[in-house]
């Protein structure tokens, strides 16, 4: 399944597929490549490590009160939504 991401999308998920999963080195070549054609257990992997780090954002955000920071994290959440909300779409029609 080929995803399209804007590139503020491609940029966060390659900062967080480095930050939290530097182990996932065929997701990471995949994005530096910008070849963004997934197979059905790829999604899978990168919807978990893109859920993982919305829980961790949640998080960062209720314990921070640093209002900067907080406003840094709600961009990223928001953009971060929209790239699993990508993933969802492209895993329903695998």
């Amino acid at each position: 399944m080929q995803l399209h991401f804007t590139p503020e999308e491609m940029r966060l998920v390659a900062d967080i597929l480095l930050e939290c999963a530097p182990d996932q080195e065929d997701l990471l070549q995949m994005f530096f490549a910008h070849k963004l054609r997934f197979d059905c257990e790829q999604l899978d992997r990168l919807g978990g490590i893109v859920t993982q780090y919305q829980r961790k954002i949640t998080h960062d955000f209720a314990a921070s009160g640093d209002q900067d920071l907080r406003e840094s994290l709600r961009k990223r959440q928001l953009v971060l939504d929209r790239v699993a909300e990508h993933i969802q779409e492209a895993s329903a029609m695998v």
